[in-house]
């Protein structure tokens, strides 16, 4: 099946390159679950798409609200929990767990709803020690964003071009380096100017 999807054919779906690159990371074997947050228009194409490709979703039963910020531009990464019983509930966007196992996106979903986030974040393929180090510094009310170089910067996630989706622990994190490494080189096998391109803007400042 890996052999005859395209990233067109994920894209139509998915939309954004970073969603994209995660659904094929997915496929190709270097995550074991994805997160994604979808409008309720969305989500026939999404089901669709996963029954056709092997794939299981759950979706969680709360859904997202983001808050822009006046430095946001149209992008943002600052979201409220809508519960089923929140007058918001209806137009909110849904938290949606996709993965080749039943059992993974449900261990994803209840990991989410009880605020663990080392088994989410292990569970999303993150590398164990940023998974601590995020768990840590969200425990203590904050998020700490390193300037990270290369392959695994994601100071340019506003752009959609990152290699990755978690926050490294540290500026020189090898484990987040070697993820965003392989990450690209599978993304290079279906699409090489693309994978080049997202290189280029990662390397430039």
């Amino acid at each position: 099946m890996q052999d005859l999807i395209t990233l067109h054919d994920v894209a139509k779906v998915f939309k954004t390159r970073s969603k994209t690159f995660e659904i094929i990371y997915l496929l190709y074997g270097t995550k074991e679950v994805t997160r994604q947050i979808f409008s309720n228009e969305e989500m026939e194409n999404v089901a669709k798409f996963c029954r056709e490709n092997s794939l299981f979703f759950e979706t969680n039963p709360k859904k997202i609200s983001f808050i822009d910020s006046e430095e946001s531009d149209g992008y943002s990464e600052l979201g409220k929990f809508v519960e089923p019983d929140n007058a918001d509930y209806t137009s909110a966007n849904n938290i949606i767990y996709i993965s080749k196992s039943k059992v993974k996106i449900v261990e994803a979903c209840l990991a989410d709803l009880t605020n663990n986030h080392r088994k989410l974040g292990l569970l999303l393929s993150y590398p164990s020690c940023c998974v601590r180090a995020f768990s840590e510094n969200i425990e203590k009310g904050k998020i700490i964003e390193y300037n990270v170089h290369g392959f695994a910067d994601i100071s340019k996630r506003q752009q959609d071009c990152s290699f990755i989706s978690h926050f490294p622990c540290s500026s020189n994190c090898k484990a987040s380096e070697m993820l965003a490494l392989v990450n690209y080189k599978i993304i290079s096998l279906i699409d090489k100017e693309l994978a080049d391109e997202v290189k280029i803007k990662l390397d430039s400042n």
